[in-house]
């Protein structure tokens, strides 16, 4: 069972919800501290 809860988190990332829901301000800001998390260098 703890491999299907894995796996399901790595086909859903938590980045690809936020992509998808661009719409809310809140979710907008979590995914630029996610983009500046990732690639602080851009």
């Amino acid at each position: 069972m703890a491999t299907e809860k894995r796996k399901r988190k790595e086909h859903v990332p938590p980045t690809c919800t936020q992509v998808k829901l661009p719409k809310s301000r809140c979710s907008r800001k979590k995914f630029i501290t996610a983009i500046a998390r990732l690639a602080p260098e851009k």
